[in-house]
């Protein structure tokens, strides 16, 4: 993994309050705060206390020039072999912000998978596939939405709902979910924490204990989702 590859965004950092929940050796729930260190740096670095008022509005000066997210998750999803993301919201620009850190970090999975309600996530997600493909580092990778996407494309998206019944109109689908490999994130915005305003995100749920693929793989299926 190259982590000197240059890059237009921040490096990612972990405040010295938010190492004990940046990679527990153990599974333990924890709320971490997406922020900027004390002395302004325009970078990535988690909090597991509120951010000051200050801080907050320093990031948010400064998500135009360099969209600013989740240290910690950024960090899990580069040993993670398998990611699942449910984001009834996910928009084009998280969805490329996803692919930009896949491809400078040279992340590789197994299963890389996306349910979202979001049409406009469908051309960056194209540009991770492609780049997927080229470097043949990943086993299988799709993205579904709840809204056809134009034909001719081999990224499948369904209107094919089991019963005629749409998941997520039926189930009020609403927060955003991501597993890696067996541990369950929430986030209160999008996913990765990627939206200029206050916000945060739980970790350390055992996908074991909260059933999280099981609903996930449900709902793929309703989609009409192909197997891993």
């Amino acid at each position: 993994m190259n982590r000197n590859q240059p890059s237009r965004f921040s490096e990612t950092v972990l405040s010295p309050a938010a190492a004990t929940a940046f990679a527990p050796a153990v599974l333990k729930p924890s709320l971490l705060w997406a922020s900027i260190p004390d002395s302004f740096d325009a970078r990535e670095q988690d909090r597991t206390d509120t951010p000051a008022t200050y801080l907050i509005l320093k990031r948010l000066k400064n998500w135009n020039e360099s969209p600013l997210g989740l240290a910690a998750f950024w960090e899990e999803m580069q040993k993670s072999r398998t990611v699942l993301i449910l984001d009834p919201h996910l928009d084009d620009a998280a969805m490329l912000r996803l692919y930009e850190k896949i491809k400078i970090f040279k992340m590789e999975f197994d299963d890389f998978r996306i349910i979202t309600g979001e049409e406009k996530a469908k051309e960056p997600f194209q540009r991770l596939q492609k780049y997927f493909e080229e470097n043949k580092i990943n086993l299988f990778c799709e993205i579904l939405a709840k809204k056809k996407m134009k034909k001719n494309t081999k990224y499948k998206a369904s209107n094919s709902i089991k019963n005629g019944k749409d998941p997520f109109d039926e189930l009020h689908v609403h927060d955003r979910f991501v597993l890696t490999d067996r541990e369950l994130w929430h986030f209160g915005g999008s996913v990765g924490c990627l939206q200029d305003g206050m916000t945060a995100a739980s970790r350390g749920w055992r996908d074991e204990e909260t059933k999280f693929s099981s609903f996930f793989n449900e709902i793929w299926k309703a989609l009409g989702g192909r197997a891993p």
